[in-house]
């Protein structure tokens, strides 16, 4: 589909961040690697509406350390979401607020000739449901993502086992906002960092935390996460619709 002036824009802007962050991501610890990598085989605009900018991120497998103090072990992560963006904000003002999100994050562990599924999980924004804290992070099974990282490593897989399928998945746990650029960050910070990294590593990552702060989060739309004590307190109770006066 033919873009329109905000969503070049918008493109030239995440398209650089996400440059920078890989890129920074790499100097932290050269053991990640992510396929597909370039900005326009991952993210794609979407009919969105007159209010909002939309765009979807495809499938990304990521090879990491599963620990950074070990780095022969490595673990894939799957990465695939959806982000909605301010149209007016950004056309008017040229800034960039976050209007909607939705996150999947899957981890398989290869054994030998073995995939296992070993983690879930998708991160949500939901405004008025009822019981849902506005951000919130919930087990899911992403056995569908398996094929990603077989397909894209190239894997000689012949048994496959899933670890998540038995978890309960009632829970909502209220989280921060965990979208598809936050969550490079958070990769970084579980699988590239340890309490031996270097200063250089941890300046990188400093690097990181920038480049994926490039626009402003949901929840500045929501009137009870701005006012009150909520700005300061930060505690879960302020996630929930109905709310603490």
């Amino acid at each position: 589909m033919a873009m329109n002036t905000e969503e070049k824009r918008l493109q030239r802007l995440l398209s650089t961040a996400w440059d920078n962050a890989r890129s920074s991501a790499r100097s932290i610890n050269q053991g990640i690697n992510l396929k597909p990598s370039a900005f326009d085989d991952v993210f794609h605009f979407t009919a969105g509406d007159a209010a909002s900018i939309a765009m979807e991120m495809k499938p990304v497998v990521f090879s990491v350390p599963e620990r950074a103090d070990k780095p022969t072990q490595h673990i894939f992560i799957v990465v695939e979401g959806r982000l909605a963006f301010d149209r007016a904000a950004l056309r008017d003002r040229n800034e960039v607020l976050a209007v909607g999100f939705g996150t999947h994050v899957g981890y398989f562990r290869q054994k030998h000739t073995t995939l296992v599924h070993v983690y879930g999980a998708h991160y949500d924004f939901d405004e008025f449901g009822t019981g849902h804290p506005v951000f919130h992070h919930q087990m899911t099974n992403l056995t569908h993502l398996k094929d990603e990282v077989i397909a894209r490593y190239g894997l000689g897989i012949s048994a496959y086992e899933d670890l998540v399928q038995p978890i309960l998945r009632q829970v909502r746990t209220p989280t921060a906002q965990v979208d598809a650029f936050s969550i490079i960050a958070q990769i970084c910070a579980d699988h590239l960092l340890y309490k031996g990294s270097s200063a250089a590593a941890r300046a990188s990552f400093r690097k990181v935390l920038q480049h994926c702060n490039i626009y402003k989060g949901v929840g500045h739309r929501l009137g009870r996460l701005n006012s009150g004590d909520a700005p300061t307190c930060h505690r879960s109770l302020h996630w929930y619709p109905e709310g603490v006066p």
